[in-house]
């Protein structure tokens, strides 16, 4: 069972609505991961436009691997879905390269 750790600085009413949609996303992916760790929080735009969304995934896989992944947005919604996108996608990944490399 995966441990999940939601640091929500914009809407901390939405951590459970988070944690379900870290469930649903990464579905069977979340099986290889010890440790999760999402760090929501607001921010400014580098080109000026306005205020932005930051989400910060960190995930430590049975294995011991570190995963990092990131996305900056301006909603929670897409901040948080960009980041479990690339974080599903980094996951799939490392089990790939682990499955090629086994006999």
């Amino acid at each position: 069972m995966s441990t999940i750790s939601i640091r929500n600085s914009i809407e901390p009413a939405m951590d459970p609505l988070i944690e379900s949609r870290i469930y649903v996303t990464l579905g069977s992916s979340l099986a290889s991961v010890r440790v999760l760790e999402a760090v929501i929080e607001s921010g400014t735009s580098s080109d000026l436009s306005g205020k932005v969304v930051r989400c910060d995934l960190r995930a430590l896989e049975q294995h011991g691997k570190w995963h990092l992944v990131s996305s900056q947005q301006y909603d929670l919604t897409n901040a948080l879905e960009g980041a479990l996108t690339r974080l599903k996608r980094s996951l799939l990944r490392q089990r790939k390269h682990r499955n090629l490399g086994s006999p």
